[in-house]
């Protein structure tokens, strides 16, 4: 059972969108109770309040994603940086899988779903 979790995003910068006021939410990692890593999830729009991108906008910026905010542990910078690079298709099947739920959707449809707070996370996979 998950435990705790990274949300990782990427600002406007990343995808050269100077319109964009939001950052974008890339995934989320999940751990165990015991700090493990034990999957990824992407979390429903409520939660994260982010400027929502198609998959393969974000595939464009994932293989070259890297986190340096956290100034406190290099070590968490490297080993995230790491996990994306390594699960690379794993988290770009779940970007793809959530895009084909949403897109079978009506308009209102999505709006509603995206906005339930029942429904905390679209899709997740573990590893």
């Amino acid at each position: 059972a998950e435990k705790g979790h990274f949300h990782l995003y990427g600002s406007p910068k990343v995808f050269d969108d100077p319109t964009a006021f939001k950052k974008t939410h890339i995934i989320s990692i999940e751990l165990t109770e015991q700090g493990d890593f034990s999957g990824f999830f992407v979390p429903n729009h409520w939660v994260t309040d982010d400027h929502l991108r198609p998959a393969k906008e974000i595939a464009e910026v994932l293989s070259h994603f890297h986190t340096f905010n956290n100034d406190h542990s290099v070590n968490i910078n490297i080993w995230l940086t790491a996990i994306i690079r390594e699960f690379n298709d794993v988290i770009m099947g779940l970007l793809n899988q959530r895009d084909i739920f949403l897109g079978n959707m009506s308009l209102a449809e999505k709006e509603t779903y995206l906005s339930n707070k029942k429904v905390e996370k679209i899709c997740e996979r573990g590893v």
